[in-house]
């Protein structure tokens, strides 16, 4: 029985490792804005900043320069469904669109 726990505990240790190791997709798509509307990318990851350029409502192609704030699946796990509401609502992707490189809020992008 002992053994079995070790194996089960060493596999669960395996999967969490190779998944938090993972950092998304490569490229993103835009979803979630209106036909006629479109994403602001934006000089940093916030409203705040300025908008560099607006990107269309289909867009595709969205190269994923990385995510920001970063937690790995081990946090991602320990946080409460408010904590974890709050950490999506923070979350901020640095992509690159036609050459040009900024920010965009990750609720506007889908693999």
């Amino acid at each position: 029985m002992k053994i079995l726990a070790i194996i089960a505990t060493v596999l669960l240790m395996h999967s969490t490792t190779v998944w938090s190791d993972a950092d998304g997709p490569d490229v993103w798509r835009v979803a979630h804005v209106l036909p006629d509307g479109f994403l602001n990318l934006r000089k940093g990851p916030s409203v705040h900043f300025d908008i560099i350029s607006r990107i269309p409502h289909d867009a595709t192609g969205l190269e994923n320069l990385g995510c920001s704030p970063d937690f790995n699946a081990s946090e991602w796990a320990e946080f409460s469904p408010e904590e974890s509401k709050l950490a999506l609502k923070m979350r901020w992707c640095r992509v690159e669109y036609l050459g040009e490189t900024g920010w965009v809020h990750s609720k506007f992008l889908v693999e």
